[in-house]
């Protein structure tokens, strides 16, 4: 991938976010299309965002005030981009998982197991 299709992307990224920010839901468009191909793939490139961002973030809180604050990290992150969080939670079923892992791979923190239904 070229800088232009790097740097495309990524504005494309931004503008989509605050879409999803201003309409709760996850933008499609013929634009979008060109850059990204599929909604699957705008999905997972939000995805990875949110990802490289978390952990940034938990990163960045843990090693200025220790690792007590990873979790406070994350939630304000989440708070932050509910509109993000609620579209990749609809789309991507083990972003709760994956985001406890970041925390405790960070954080130093064991991950919170799923709660378990039934018998």
């Amino acid at each position: 991938m070229s800088w232009t299709e790097t740097h495309t992307r990524w504005t494309a990224l931004r503008e989509v976010r605050a879409e999803i920010e201003r309409h709760g839901e996850l933008p499609w468009s013929a634009e979008l299309a060109d850059i990204f191909g599929t909604p699957r793939e705008l999905v997972l490139a939000l995805q990875y965002f949110w990802t490289l961002t978390l952990a940034a973030r938990v990163d960045d809180a843990t090693e200025l005030d220790g690792a007590g604050v990873a979790r406070l990290a994350a939630q304000r992150f989440a708070e932050q981009n509910t509109g993000l969080r609620r579209v990749l939670g609809q789309h991507s079923p083990a972003l709760d998982a994956h985001e406890q892992r970041i925390v405790a791979d960070f954080g130093g923190y064991a991950p919170v197991a799923a709660a378990r239904t039934g018998s």
